[in-house]
């Protein structure tokens, strides 16, 4: 009687124990919520940066499979395209054209790369669709000087 008790209980025992497991494995992940979290954040801050006129430099949003080939194919880095601009005036034009992000902008003897395109504040606003507005920002590019690469945010 005594072992059947015994073997009742540890039968019980057993089965919530893994039960407790299988619900701890479906419901608990703290790993990705921890990852989903960190990312929510930087997008949030990255929109203040860019709502606020802060004009750093924010990361590039990419999707898994971006990442994947920039990671072990492109190792980083953008497949540019050359376009040569005559003058400075022509090259913030071309730099507020989403299609020229990657781009590289040649003025004179020097070489920008287009990080993040502008994007220009709209002089007729309306309210019924007033959510949807993006929010104006200045172009962002990448200058190499011999060995030292500029970020620059303006150009006056």
């Amino acid at each position: 009687m005594f072992k059947y008790l015994f073997v009742w209980f540890l039968a019980a025992y057993s089965y919530d124990n893994m039960l407790k497991t299988y619900t701890s494995y479906t419901s608990e992940n703290t790993f990705g919520e921890m990852k989903d979290f960190i990312i929510h954040q930087q997008e949030r801050e990255d929109a203040l940066r860019e709502q606020c006129h802060l004009q750093f430099y924010t990361i590039p949003k990419t999707s898994y499979f971006e990442e994947l080939i920039n990671t072990y194919l492109n190792k980083g880095y953008y497949i540019s395209s050359k376009m040569e601009v005559q003058t400075k005036e022509e090259l913030l034009t071309q730099s507020y054209m989403s299609e020229n992000e990657g781009k590289d902008l040649i003025l004179g003897d020097k070489t920008f790369t287009l990080i993040k395109s502008g994007v220009k504040a709209r002089e007729v606003y309306s309210y019924s669709n007033q959510m949807y507005e993006p929010y104006p920002r200045s172009p962002v590019w990448k200058v190499i000087l011999d060995d030292i690469t500029l970020t620059i945010t303006s150009i006056d």
